[in-house]
């Protein structure tokens, strides 16, 4: 099994671009209650070649705002955009081969752009709140996330996505703070050379679809010194063919130094689409209070995927996690018999190294054409509990991971390379 990848070091040097001219936004309220969205985009579109505009301290609510290549928006520290909370404010997404589970708007969208900056230190408020419905307040206890009945709010036929990128290159993303995402916080969809650096998110615990980061048919992304929670997935690495109209592999990405927060999966890898996955290295991650760590699924059934997405090649290295609940979830295949035919997919060359774990679940690795998959140097802290055991035993999980399975790590149809690999279990 070949364990080297060869390092993106070219990655984690984004473009710097001499600005043009920078201007100050003026004219707008910035009260948090007047609409400002015709006057920033009116300075937007009157930026130069290469131009900054800088958003000063205030409240400025808006809807959604279109970018254009060459320039970088900057949000001064006690700089905060608000949406509006009105979905006809935002901009409409029109570039899709389908459309996108009601996430057809964006608050800040950029189409076919290259060398585009976003950063703070100012704040980016979704209004999250405003597009789902409340049904009274849950327990945050990491023990509900075991439970079949994990239940989020009710979302909204539509709702926006606060930064929303489509084929766009050179694009850059740091010191920012994002928070209230109404869906997926930052969503990067047939996107090459992207960087997100230093961001911290802060997404209501059962917000629906609040993913922080998805990565989807994007290439050569890094990742680094990220503190992200989520009501969803936090990280989230696809590979939808069909939204983006053409094969387009999700390939080259470094994740480092971020700590990361799930509702559902720190890392989610696969999950709708079936072009390839490859080539991707996450190193020195800490997760807390998630229901899975690293979670891998080469098909979506229900969406009518059958061929499953082709995930290799990915490392996984110097990570804890605290407080989880599987630490390992990988489902490869397909649910009834007639589709097997259908399914291509395969999950294969994937390495786990040097991690300590506390989790209250168990892990599971099986199904079809799951091959090469090393544990080394992991140290699995299983904490039992009544919620396990209150759930059928099970050989095989659901794709959503429910199920009881006895052992701390589970296999079906699949042989481990394990590697000074120590489990324990505490009451």
């Amino acid at each position: 099994m070949n364990n080297s990848f060869p390092v993106w070091a070219a990655l984690l040097a984004a473009p710097v671009l001499a600005s043009a001219e920078i201007v100050t936004l003026s004219g707008a309220k910035g009260n948090g209650v007047a609409n400002d969205t015709a006057i920033i985009q009116k300075a937007i579109d009157a930026l130069p070649e290469r131009g900054t505009l800088i958003i000063p301290p205030g409240q400025y609510r808006c809807g959604g705002l279109k970018l254009k290549s060459r320039m970088t928006l900057r949000l001064a520290a006690g700089a905060t955009l608000i949406g509006t909370g009105n979905i006809n404010d935002y901009v409409s997404w029109k570039h899709l081969q389908k459309r996108a589970y009601g996430l057809n708007r964006a608050f800040l969208f950029g189409y076919d752009l290259e060398d585009v900056t976003i950063e703070g230190p100012g704040t980016i408020d979704g209004s999250g709140h405003l597009f789902w419905d409340y049904d009274g307040e849950r327990s945050g206890d990491i023990y509900d996330l075991l439970t079949d009945g994990w239940k989020v709010y009710r979302p909204q036929k539509e709702r926006p996505v606060p930064v929303l990128l489509h084929s766009c290159r050179n694009v850059v993303l740091k010191n920012l703070q994002i928070v209230n995402s109404p869906a997926y916080t930052v969503w990067a969809l047939g996107c090459d050379k992207l960087l997100i650096d230093t961001v911290i998110v802060r997404n209501h615990r059962f917000g629906p679809n609040t993913d922080v980061l998805d990565i989807d048919c994007s290439a050569d992304v890094v990742i680094r010194n990220c503190d992200l929670d989520a009501g969803d997935d936090t990280i989230a690495i696809k590979s939808d063919s069909g939204l983006l109209g053409k094969v387009k592999a999700c390939e080259r990405i470094t994740v480092e130094n971020c700590r990361l927060s799930s509702s559902t999966c720190a890392v989610r890898t696969g999950y709708e689409g079936d072009a390839p996955i490859r080539d991707i290295v996450f190193k020195n991650i800490r997760i807390v209070n998630s229901r899975n760590g690293f979670n891998f699924v080469s098909v979506v059934p229900e969406k009518q995927q059958f061929a499953g997405t082709r995930i290799e090649n990915m490392v996984f290295e110097n990570v804890t996690m605290d407080t989880v609940g599987r630490p390992f979830f990988m489902w490869s295949g397909v649910v009834l018999p007639e589709h097997e035919k259908l399914y291509t997919g395969f999950i294969r060359n994937i390495v786990f190294r040097n991690m300590k774990i506390y989790a209250v679940d168990a892990a599971f690795f099986g199904g079809n054409n799951v091959s090469d998959i090393t544990l080394e140097n992991i140290d699995i802290t299983l904490k039992d509990n009544h919620c396990r055991h209150n759930r059928e035993k099970v050989e095989k999980p659901t794709v959503w991971a429910r199920g009881f399975m006895p052992e701390i790590i589970n296999t079906l149809n699949t042989k481990l390379n394990l590697k000074n690999v120590t489990t324990r279990t505490i009451k």
